[in-house]
C-alpha cells in the first residue's frame, strides 16, 4: 500500500509500531498519531529495533517520537500516553488509516469499533505467545476484527504475551518465561537464544517450570532457535 504525504495514520501499542512507524517514515508519511501507556523495559530490548538501553524507564510513545523525527524532521507527531480505551475519540476522528499494534483483545475490540463507527481503514496486528495475527479490516467490505474473533483460540483469548508468567498451559508458554523473565532476572541482559550455553540453561528452567504446572513436551531441540 502507497501513503501519500498526507496520510495520517494511528499507532496503538508497542511490538509490531517499530516496523510500522520506519517503514511509514520510508512512505514520507509526515502525521502520526500515537497512543501507549507503557514504558521501555529491558524485556523490549530484544524484539524492538527502536529502542536502547538508555530509554528504559522513558515513554515508549516518545522513543518512537524521536526515532520518526530522526527519520523525517517536517513530521508531526500528536502523543498520547494513556490506553486506547481512555482517549477522547474526537480528537482521533481525522486520522486515515489504524494499526492496531497490540496484543490486547479489549483494547482491539474497542479500536475495531471505533474504526467501524468512523469508516477507517484498520489493519489489526498481535500474538499471543509464539503465534500472531494480521487482518486488513475495510469497514462495510471485508469481516472486521468482532466477526474473526471466534476463530482465535480459547486459549490465545485468555492467556496473551503478557500473561504467560503467571498462567502457563503449554511448553512454548514456559520456554518464553525462562527466556525473558527468568533470563533476565538472572542476567540483566537480554538472551542470545542462539548461543548453546544460553539454550541450554533456558531448556532446564523451563523443563523445571514445566515439570511444576504439569506440562509436556519442552526438550532441548524445542529450546533451539533455527
Amino acid at each position: 500500500m502507497v501513503w501519500s504525504s498526507g496520510s495520517k495514520p494511528l499507532l496503538d501499542k508497542n511490538v509490531h509500531v517499530c516496523i510500522v512507524a520506519t517503514l511509514l517514515c520510508m512512505e514520507n508519511v509526515n502525521e502520526f498519531v500515537l497512543i501507549d501507556m507503557d514504558l521501555v523495559e529491558i524485556g523490549n530490548m530484544r524484539r524492538q529495533i527502536l529502542f536502547s538501553s538508555k530509554d528504559i524507564g522513558s515513554y515508549k510513545v516518545d522513543c518512537v517520537k524521536r526515532a520518526i523525527i530522526a527519520r523525517n524532521s517536517t513530521a508531526h507527531v500528536h502523543l498520547y500516553k494513556q490506553s486506547f480505551q481512555s482517549v477522547d475519540k474526537q480528537q482521533l476522528c481525522s486520522v486515515q488509516v489504524i494499526f492496531g499494534c497490540t496484543d490486547n483483545l479489549e483494547a482491539r475490540e474497542a479500536i475495531n469499533q471505533f474504526a467501524l463507527t468512523h469508516s477507517i481503514v484498520y489493519i489489526d496486528g498481535g500474538s499471543s505467545g509464539f503465534g500472531g495475527q494480521a487482518q486488513l479490516i475495510l469497514p462495510g467490505i471485508t469481516p472486521c476484527f468482532h466477526c474473526l474473533s471466534c476463530l482465535f483460540s480459547t486459549e490465545s483469548q485468555q492467556i496473551p504475551l503478557c500473561t504467560i508468567r503467571s498462567r502457563p498451559t503449554r511448553p512454548e508458554h514456559c520456554i518464553l518465561y525462562a527466556s525473558t523473565v527468568l533470563w533476565e532476572n538472572a542476567f540483566q541482559s537480554p538472551c542470545d537464544i542462539h548461543d548453546e550455553a544460553a539454550c541450554r540453561w533456558i531448556y532446564e528452567k523451563a523443563l523445571e517450570r514445566s515439570r511444576e504446572y504439569s506440562i509436556d513436551g519442552v526438550t532441548l531441540e524445542t529450546t533451539k532457535v533455527d
